[in-house]
């Protein structure tokens, strides 16, 4: 089997072989210029190394790992632990550093609220959301920050109503 630009290429058996064409999904496709160019399902794929390498480089930006060069080893998994209403510093303000929220998973206490601030109170991140006795919250690790804190700034989980227990998953890069 051979893979073309444009079609697949199948050696049968006996001398019986086959093409069959491959359609093309994309409604544009960037151009190692930077522009985009329409396709239509009979052009094509680009081929030039320019073009992979302008199309790695946007879907690289994307993820919070590759477009600091981090590794998924480089993320800090941090206990929570507040009993009763509280604040619970998931990082304290770090001069030269943000912190990106890449994941967590916990439980509330009892029924209450949650929300996510900058260490110094303010800007609050997220409004606060409810969550019921022993109610969960999972933000799985995707790659994709939940949140991203202002340069020099921590970040903190605030509870109202009764407390939260589990962990969150912290991406520390440079300003």
């Amino acid at each position: 089997m051979t893979i073309n630009a444009n079609t697949i290429d199948v050696e049968g058996k006996d001398g019986d072989d086959s093409t069959f064409p491959l359609p093309v999904r994309a409604i544009g496709v960037r151009q190692s210029d930077g522009t985009v160019k329409d396709v239509t399902a009979t052009d094509p794929m680009p081929t030039s190394e320019a073009s992979a390498s302008a199309m790695a480089a946007d879907i690289t930006q994307l993820n919070a790992f590759t477009a600091y060069g981090k590794t998924i080893a480089d993320m800090e998994t941090i206990p929570i632990s507040i009993t009763g209403a509280g604040v619970g510093t998931l990082h304290a303000d770090t001069e030269g550093k943000k912190f990106l929220l890449m994941g967590l998973q916990g439980t509330m206490d009892g029924a209450g609220t949650y929300q996510f601030r900058e260490a110094d109170d303010a800007p609050v991140y997220s409004g606060a959301m409810e969550a019921a006795e022993a109610g969960g919250i999972c933000m799985p690790v995707t790659g994709f920050p939940y949140i991203t804190t202002a340069d020099d700034k921590g970040l903190e989980v605030v509870t109202v109503g009764d407390g939260l227990k589990g962990m969150a998953q912290i991406l520390e890069v440079d300003n």
